[in-house]
């Protein structure tokens, strides 16, 4: 992954490894999660052709409607990151092709507005005294990501 660069040709990776996965394990759900810009970027992933299907998504802290901080970053990705950006328009114009969970902090100071972690189209989930990169170790967020994996995982095991 490129951390500045286009977020696209990042997403059109992410799926090309998701392909390369399914095709080992095509038996295996899959449970993708993406923290900050990875949760766009996996959102990108899961609407390129030919990407396999996704069991569930997770993103953590992740800007779905931009963020001002945004402005001050260098690259594509900040560009393609503010507020009103014509990629997260895109994205927001797409439906959602599996379950989601967005996990959003409003004590985010990155993602500015924090609210902006939230996803319309998914479970939301609020997870307060942590900051932007600190929301990961919440408790909160685990109990969240094995919810979602815990079916899954089951359901491997039985078969």
């Amino acid at each position: 992954m490129n951390p500045i660069g286009d977020l696209k040709t990042n997403a059109a990776d992410a799926a090309a490894w998701l392909k390369a996965i399914a095709r080992l394990a095509p038996e295996r759900p899959i449970i993708l999660v993406g923290i900050s810009m990875g949760g766009i970027i996996a959102r990108l992933a899961t609407v390129q052709p030919d990407t396999p299907r996704i069991t569930h998504l997770v993103t953590i802290s992740s800007p779905h409607a931009g963020t001002w901080s945004a402005y001050l970053g260098i690259g594509t990705a900040a560009h393609q990151l503010r507020i009103g950006s014509v990629v997260l328009q895109g994205l927001a114009s797409k439906p959602l092709n599996c379950p989601a969970t967005a996990i959003w902090t409003p004590d985010d100071a990155l993602i500015l507005p924090p609210t902006s972690g939230k996803l319309a189209e998914a479970e939301t989930v609020a997870v307060s005294g942590y900051t932007h990169f600190a929301v990961v170790e919440a408790p909160a967020v685990e109990a969240a990501i094995l919810r979602v994996a815990m079916p899954s995982l089951h359901a491997v095991k039985s078969a």
